[in-house]
């Protein structure tokens, strides 16, 4: 559901891009076929270009591509993120945020059922007489405005009597061309994205076109133009219905009024469409920001259900050199089976998560004072203490690209993890010492032992850091790492 939640705002920004454009363009201008082909594309656009941008809604920007089958994101301090605000997939800000965005989806899928069994109510208590092409529903409320939907044209007997073939023709024209589509693409699209403006907007635009167009077939007919601007103005206090049917009285009575005596709009007016290119290329620039980026990344690993294991602070130093060999914290073990992730939170052996920081990301890390907060005073055992936190963190020699570039050059997919078909994300965390050199490396999460082992070799036999530093003195600091190791689908296999 996370994967959902970070597609659908994604979608949302370069809908809302595309509206802008629309609005300003040609949202005035009596070209409302062409206006109606213009709105599928700008959905179209919003829903393919996340899918283009990120193969599945998840910004990747944070992967970095080693040889085939294995993965190696960027080393990460604990309690750097923390910090700076992005949190894991624990905490319970993102699962309030995706518990409203389900609540919210529900409550649109009922809205919209609900809508659909009033509509067939009325249907099916009203007075039933087969046309060519369409179904005439006559009922005795008097406040239902006419409205069609899918094949039936409703309206009340009176309205029948007195305007009957008036309204008959305008309800034709929605049935014609299928505008009952459009408002069930658009609702549909409303139900994922209820929290997007452009797509409450949008819907509104629909249902205008098909007034639009059903207000030129009644002028095209011969009808009265004054007496239809009557009957509209009339039928503007009757019962509106729910947005999947066509009622004459939908939309904005002054901006029908008005479009009625515009002159079509020219074929240069069109070309205002190719700014819709720039447009939504802004919006696939601002889901890229780093931050914005990241924040959708730890989202799409939210599960709504799951459950967060015991919590570490940013600010608890660890001591990873007890006798046992285990990592302390305030004097008690952490076991393996649960342990602590980039930004403080225990991960579950069998849940996957995400924890590489994009370039950008890396250079908030190194700038001093970054962490106005160092880690407190090492906890009760033996051995040296490890910061979790620090002003300044610890740097590979050469930089992270070349620490990245010696992890790619030297780690293996192991033979044996391939014929037996192990893949996963295994999950290492060292300690930067006082000196540089890399302290022995743990497993966070495991996959397999074949392939922690290897991750953990790699790891272990890194080049040394620059040391992290607490008001200008080196101290030791702890890292984590994720190796991903993923098998050839089928397809790859062939080709």
């Amino acid at each position: 559901m996370g994967v959902l939640f970070s597609y659908s705002i994604i979608s949302s920004v370069l809908l809302c891009c595309g509206y802008v454009v629309y609005k300003w363009l040609f949202s005035t201008e009596r070209q409302h076929g062409y206006n109606r082909i213009l709105i599928y594309g700008i959905y179209l656009l919003s829903l393919l270009l996340p899918l283009l941008l990120t193969g599945t809604g998840i910004s990747e920007v944070n992967i970095i591509k080693g040889r085939e089958g294995i993965d190696v994101g960027y080393p990460v301090p604990l309690g750097t993120l923390a910090e700076n605000g992005v949190s894991g997939h624990s905490l319970p800000l993102f699962r309030i945020l995706l518990g409203l965005y389900v609540i919210g989806i529900v409550v649109m899928t009922i809205y919209s059922l609900f809508g659909v069994i009033q509509l067939q109510g009325i249907i099916r208590k009203g007075e039933r007489i087969a046309k060519e092409g369409y179904i005439l529903i006559l009922t005795d409320n008097e406040r239902i405005a006419p409205f069609s939907w899918l094949k039936y044209v409703v309206m009340s007997k009176e309205d029948y009597e007195r305007a009957g073939e008036v309204i008959i023709i305008h309800e034709q024209r929605h049935l014609q061309y299928r505008h009952w589509v459009d408002l069930i693409f658009a609702q549909i699209i409303l139900i994922f994205q209820w929290f997007n403006p452009g797509a409450w907007l949008f819907r509104e635009e629909f249902k205008t076109i098909h007034e639009y167009q059903a207000d030129e077939a009644v002028l095209v007919s011969g009808a009265n133009i004054r007496e239809y601007q009557l009957l509209l103005i009339k039928k503007a206090v009757g019962t509106r219905f729910h947005s999947l049917a066509n009622s004459l009285n939908h939309s904005k009575l002054k901006k029908r009024v008005t479009m009625m005596y515009k002159e079509k709009s020219s074929m240069k007016r069109r070309l205002g469409a190719l700014l819709l290119l720039p447009a939504m290329a802004i919006g696939c620039v601002a889901v890229q920001v780093p931050a914005f980026a990241e924040f959708l990344n730890t989202e799409s690993e939210t599960s709504l259900f799951s459950r967060p294991e015991g919590k570490i602070s940013k600010k608890t130093p660890i001591n990873l050199h007890s006798e046992t060999g285990n990592p302390v914290v305030s004097g008690k073990k952490v076991s393996s089976a649960s342990a602590v992730s980039p930004v403080g939170i225990s991960v579950p052996n069998s849940e996957p998560m995400k924890n590489e920081v994009p370039p950008s990301a890396k250079s908030e890390m190194e700038a001093p004072g970054a962490i106005n907060a160092a880690s407190e005073e090492s906890a009760p055992g033996s051995g040296e203490k490890v910061y979790t936190a620090v002003q300044e963190t610890a740097q590979p020699d050469g930089g992270m690209k070349a620490l990245l570039d010696y992890l790619h050059k030297n780690i293996e997919y192991p033979e044996e993890a391939i014929k037996e078909g192990k893949e996963g994300r295994v999950i290492v965390r060292f300690v930067v010492e006082k000196d540089g050199s890399v302290g022995p490396a743990e497993i966070v999460k495991g996959v397999a032992p074949v392939l922690d082992k290897e991750a953990l070799r790699v790891v272990n036999m890194m080049p040394k850091w620059a040391p992290a530093k607490v008001d200008g003195e080196p101290v030791a600091s702890y890292y984590v790492i994720p190796v991903a190791f993923t098998l050839p689908k089928d397809e790859e296999k062939a080709e």
